[in-house]
């Protein structure tokens, strides 16, 4: 087996052991860091879902660098550090999202395709079937191609 296809393997196991069996240790609404940054990211009154969840891309984007780590993060973690990767972007915006009103979201995996053709495992949220990937600007993020795979289904009560 190659260094990739263990990585690969390495990323779903985690995925199974980690998210599945403790989800709520990744999505934190309630935790008063995540509110205040939901607060701050909302755009006016009157927005639609898509213009809520771009406004948290948007906040996500511009606070958080994109470094990888070996280690999950907690989105307050995330928020405390300004750094994190695909997985950690991820969980901080679907923390932020019932903060900002949008009840479903989605977190999704699977295989982002760049505009070389590069391949590679990822973590994004979508509202609505509209992509949000803090990994990257707005703009980058229409270049790309999203192939979901999984997807966990977020709903806030």
């Amino acid at each position: 087996m190659s260094f990739k296809e263990l990585a690969e393997d390495r990323f779903w196991i985690e995925w199974e052991d980690k998210f599945e069996d403790d989800s709520n240790s990744y999505i934190t609404p309630q935790h008063p860091e995540v509110g205040e940054a939901a607060s701050v990211a909302m755009p006016v009154a009157g927005s639609t879902d898509e213009q809520v969840a771009r406004a948290a891309w948007r906040y996500v984007y511009e606070n958080v660098d994109y470094v990888l780590s070996e280690e999950w993060k907690t989105p307050a973690q995330t928020l405390r550090e300004g750094t994190g990767d695909c997985e950690d972007v991820t969980f901080l915006i679907a923390s932020m999202l019932p903060n900002m009103g949008i009840d479903r979201s989605s977190i999704v995996i699977g295989n982002l395709v760049f505009p070389n053709g590069k391949e590679e495992l990822h973590t994004w949220n979508e509202v609505n079937g509209t992509v949000i990937d803090a990994t990257g600007s707005q703009e980058s993020s229409e270049l790309s191609e999203y192939n979901p795979e999984t997807t966990y289904k977020i709903v806030s009560r």
